[in-house]
């Protein structure tokens, strides 16, 4: 598995790389906010990371989806997974594009879904069974996949994913 983490970038347009259609469709779905893209940096966060057309990624966010539908647009499946139901609701919250997947603070109910990428956007700061959390999200992932950390700052009390075996390796 590897681990990314990205703390600070500057901001480029990326869904142009992406097909004229699915460009089109993601317009409609993807909400700007200026002060989330001056910190986040969607554009060039998915530019560095990539995806690829069969690429099945989970997008872990608190408040609506924000990368969910841009990083569809590029990628494969995408699950936008939230621990609060309201903010997958609503023209925000849902889409063509993304799965949208409500968890709990101790599962991210991604079982099974044999994921290549997980990205967590500034989320680890909120969850309370961060283990059990951590665990779930190595077991859905298949060996060689990614893990993504997009936050303010950088998280002290990350765990070493490296020691924990992706499911579908055991």
């Amino acid at each position: 598995m590897r681990i990314i983490i990205a703390l600070a970038l500057s901001s480029t347009a990326v869904l142009a790389q992406a097909p004229a259609a699915a460009v089109s469709v993601a317009s409609r779905y993807t909400q700007t906010d200026p002060w989330r893209d001056s910190w986040q940096k969607p554009a060039q966060v998915i530019s560095a990371l990539n995806f690829s057309p069969t690429e099945s990624v989970a997008v872990v966010e608190e408040g609506y989806p924000y990368f969910a539908p841009r990083i569809a647009a590029v990628a494969g499946k995408v699950f936008a997974v939230n621990m609060d139901s309201r903010a997958l609701q609503g023209p925000r919250g849902t889409s063509p594009l993304f799965t949208p997947i409500v968890s709990s603070e101790g599962d991210p109910s991604v079982s099974g879904l044999n994921l290549d990428t997980v990205m967590l956007v500034d989320i680890w700061r909120f969850l309370t069974l961060q283990n059990a959390y951590t665990l779930e999200l190595a077991l859905s992932m298949k060996p060689g996949s990614r893990l993504v950390v997009l936050g303010r700052k950088l998280e002290t009390n990350f765990p070493l994913f490296s020691q924990i075996s992706p499911r579908s390796s055991n």
